[in-house]
């Protein structure tokens, strides 16, 4: 059996095995979370069947980052409401200007979008 810890960079893999009473956590290797691809040497420490068990794994890490993207993108509008409620009846100037900097940097970043793909 294959045991997964979440490390804040990494995934980090163990074989569990019990031997009598005890339980013996072998450490395979780590999984890169910005790669999420199975490298050498891990894959020669994995049989088949774990192979596919870790690939699952590595499956259930990307679409928990499609569905927090999906989530972001879908929520935005109710988001921008908030905040916008907040900045019109007491944000601080602090606040504001964090509000203003980040819409102002968005619409940049959407009008550029827009030119490549008007181009494209």
């Amino acid at each position: 059996m294959l045991a997964f810890l979440d490390l804040p960079k990494t995934i980090r893999i163990l074989r569990v095995e019990g031997v009598g009473d005890a339980v013996i956590r072998t450490p395979l290797g780590r999984i890169s979370k910005v790669s999420l691809a199975i490298e050498l040497p891990l894959t020669d420490q994995l049989s088949e069947e774990e192979t596919v068990e870790v690939q699952k794994i590595i499956d259930g890490y990307l679409e928990v980052d499609l569905l927090r993207h999906r989530s972001s993108v879908l929520g935005l509008p109710v988001m921008l409401r908030e905040v916008m409620e907040y900045f019109e009846s007491g944000a601080t100037d602090v606040e504001k200007s964090f509000v203003v900097s980040a819409l102002t940097e968005a619409m940049r970043r959407m009008r550029k979008a827009d030119r490549i793909l008007a181009k494209g």
